[in-house]
């Protein structure tokens, strides 16, 4: 619920104003002695915190609703998938609950701040444009892979094209990287350091995750399909953004010296 939530709300998040319709900074943002970069530091932050808080308070509804209300019938393909995990131990399914969770908080960030760089420019044409790709790919791409998990034949038809979808994410990856390099030539070397601290570990987050998924897929796939680890992390690297972050500075200091 929270990374759904994440989608709408992180349009309005990457506006100067969320409940305003006007693109255009406030003025009393605009004349604030506050350097843009901490402005757009304090809305990362603001977006962590509001992350964290959603997960909270979903995991207390749980904690209460499911052992008092819930029907637990519909835990059942959720537990058959958490045994497969491991035969032998209950470890690795209590770390592959505690990953999602945490994996689930930095997706909802990531929804939240990954669209600063348009909102914070001013472009009003831009804003609205993109609207319908950011509210329509997250969600099409979940259920792409909930069809592909549970439908064998899209797994073979993944292993039968691996090598084209291992060519176009890798080339994705590395625009990602050329990018980043690109929009962060103008940033402090602190704040640089910083970022790619975290994101290294979310990323390394949701790579764990992917590896605990590619073990409980694998069995359902050729067994000349060992490309597949590789796809999903190609996948992970291109989640939680880089470039994007880097352009939201810029961005705001032009809309803030309109």
């Amino acid at each position: 619920m929270p990374m759904i939530l994440g989608l709408p709300f992180g349009k309005g998040f990457s506006k100067p104003d969320f409940w305003s319709t006007d693109l255009s900074v406030p003025a009393f943002l605009a004349v604030r002695p506050l350097a843009t970069g901490e402005i757009i530091v304090i809305k990362m932050k603001v977006a962590a915190l509001s992350a964290a808080v959603s997960w909270v308070l979903v995991l207390m509804f749980l904690s209460i609703w499911l052992p008092l209300w819930a029907s637990l019938d519909a835990l059942i393909p959720i537990r058959r998938f958490l045994r497969s995990l491991s035969d032998n131990s209950v470890s690795p399914q209590y770390a592959f609950g505690a990953l999602s969770i945490l994996v689930g908080m930095f997706v909802t960030w990531r929804f939240l701040i990954s669209g600063m760089w348009i909102g914070l420019s001013g472009n009003r044409k831009l804003f609205a444009a993109s609207a319908a790709p950011y509210a329509l790919v997250p969600v099409l791409g979940v259920i792409g892979l909930m069809v592909l998990l549970r439908n064998q034949s899209g797994l073979v038809w993944i292993a039968d094209n691996l090598d084209p979808l291992l060519a176009s994410f890798g080339v994705a990856v590395i625009v990602k990287f050329w990018l980043w390099v690109f929009s962060w030539r103008d940033i402090t070397p602190e704040r640089v350091r910083q970022y790619f601290v975290f994101w290294s570990g979310s990323t390394l987050s949701i790579i764990v995750l992917a590896m605990m998924l590619w073990r409980t897929v694998r069995s359902h796939l050729p067994p000349d399909a060992d490309g597949f680890g590789l796809l999903l992390i190609l996948i992970a690297l291109l989640i939680i953004p880089l470039a994007r972050i880097g352009l939201a500075p810029s961005a705001l200091v032009r809309n803030r010296h309109r």
